[in-house]
């Protein structure tokens, strides 16, 4: 079943061909990504990573979304506090 002003981009896609489709799509995506990613910046690229990953492990809950896959940009996340791993 395809919702109204869904679109399936492809079937049983992977987390980087979700992300390249997610990309180019919605490109304030990204933008929003690295504004959130300057927040956590730290001395290196290991420790911004560490940074973001505690954030959004004590923060975001995790829900599943199933067959219906929904795309979140950053400020959706932030905003809902859950989402899916893309």
């Amino acid at each position: 079943m395809i919702k109204r002003g869904h679109t399936i981009v492809k079937r049983n896609a992977t987390n980087s061909e979700l992300q390249r489709a997610i990309e180019a799509a919605i490109p304030q995506a990204t933008k929003q990504a690295a504004a959130f990613a300057d927040r956590y910046r730290g001395k290196d690229e290991i420790e911004t990573c560490k940074k973001i990953f505690d954030y959004l492990k004590n923060n975001i809950n995790y829900k599943a979304d199933g067959a219906d896959q929904q795309v979140r940009i950053s400020r959706g996340l932030m905003r809902t506090s859950q989402g899916d791993c893309k």
